[in-house]
């Protein structure tokens, strides 16, 4: 894969990456994405598990926030946690009635793929093993947003709804939005049949230079070169998409990966919230 926009910093024993652009341009920005480092999970979930769905307990889970909060210099009263169903809905999160709700008990709700706030001390938070994680921020209206892109994410192209719902919602036009496409699953490792490649030429094109045939009657998809052309036709500059280019399931010492390890494996989570 090409070089990344991304880097690893270690706060304390918990590595987590970061954008160092981002960090330079946007200091009233805290953003990160995390590894499997750093964290008190064990076994196949070692060590850092940000889901109360795996078979770590809600204590183990709810410790494991607070270290990613401490190394990502986030409020972990403001984490703003939400449901994800593979949708493309964006929930504005416009009061702090969300903040930490879930934490305590493990049950989070509602369903939503994607959260935008102006709020500062709010903490976005969602969840990752292998889906994209797609980072949102316009430094003129000070808004910013994550959405979890999975394939089906992906397809229905959440990264472009998610700019236009803050055009609908804060007045942010898409010439003045940051994007960062984080690590997921690379084309390398990302294999489907036909009936999901299917769906990918119907909403990309037939024709796609993301979507690559193996000669066996599979193919390898590009995601986060898909989610980036749905920012660029959605109107952010090129030059203002920050690329991973990070494939989870080929890095096991440092991501979780759904496929890779079927199912047996934990959680990741990418965070984005303006300081207070």
């Amino acid at each position: 894969m090409p070089k990344s926009d991304f880097e690893p910093r270690s706060y304390a024993g918990v590595l987590i990456f970061k954008i160092p652009l981002w960090e330079e341009k946007f200091p009233e920005l805290y953003h990160a994405f995390s590894t499997r480092v750093g964290g008190v999970s064990d076994g196949e979930r070692a060590t850092m598990n940000l889901s109360f769905k795996r078979a770590d307990s809600a204590a183990v889970v709810r410790e494991n926030y607070r270290r990613l909060a401490a190394a990502a210099a986030a409020p972990y009263e403001g984490l703003v946690i939400t449901r994800q169903v593979h949708g493309d809905d964006i929930l504005p999160v416009k009061d702090r009635a969300l903040c930490g709700k879930g934490l305590a008990d493990g049950n989070i709700t509602p369903e939503y793929d994607g959260l935008m706030t102006d709020l500062p001390g709010v903490t976005l938070v969602k969840h990752f093993a292998d889906c994209v994680p797609l980072f949102f921020y316009d430094p003129v209206r000070r808004v910013a947003a994550i959405s979890h892109a999975g394939w089906r994410g992906t397809v229905k192209r959440i990264g472009g709804k998610t700019i236009q719902s803050m055009g609908e919602t804060y007045g942010s036009r898409p010439q003045d939005i940051y994007c960062a496409i984080g690590p997921s699953i690379g084309p390398c490792c990302f294999e489907v049949d036909a009936p999901v490649r299917d769906a990918f030429a119907q909403s990309y094109g037939g024709a796609s230079p993301h979507i690559h045939e193996d000669g066996n009657g599979k193919f390898h998809i590009d995601l986060q070169a898909c989610n980036r052309e749905d920012l660029l036709q959605n109107g952010v500059p090129a030059g203002q998409i920050a690329m991973a280019n990070l494939c989870t399931s080929c890095n096991a010492a440092t991501f979780y990966s759904h496929r890779r390890d079927r199912g047996h494996t934990g959680t990741l989570a990418g965070l984005i919230g303006i300081r207070g």
